[in-house]
């Protein structure tokens, strides 16, 4: 007996790009990064979504966390 079945992976990439300007404001913020998520089934009763995403921000890393990495259940139900 599994306790995971992965009934599919999918991969995810992106480009972030954005510009704001107001009289005394200019500000440009990129980033990129890259998503796996993972298609579960547990106990073979739940299904549910597993994501790890990976951000890399090219402008004001001085203000903010360089990169973030973060794990997420974006998914989960209960099967009958």
């Amino acid at each position: 007996r599994r306790l995971v079945g992965v009934s599919r992976v999918r991969v995810n990439a992106f480009y972030d790009y954005a510009w704001g300007k107001t009289a005394s404001w200019d500000q440009l913020q990129r980033s990129y990064g890259g998503e796996l998520i993972f298609d579960l089934r547990l106990f073979r009763a739940f299904n549910m979504d597993l994501r790890l995403q990976f951000i890399q921000r090219q402008d004001h890393t001085s203000t903010q966390e360089p990169f973030v990495f973060s794990v997420a259940v974006s998914y989960f139900e209960l099967l009958n």
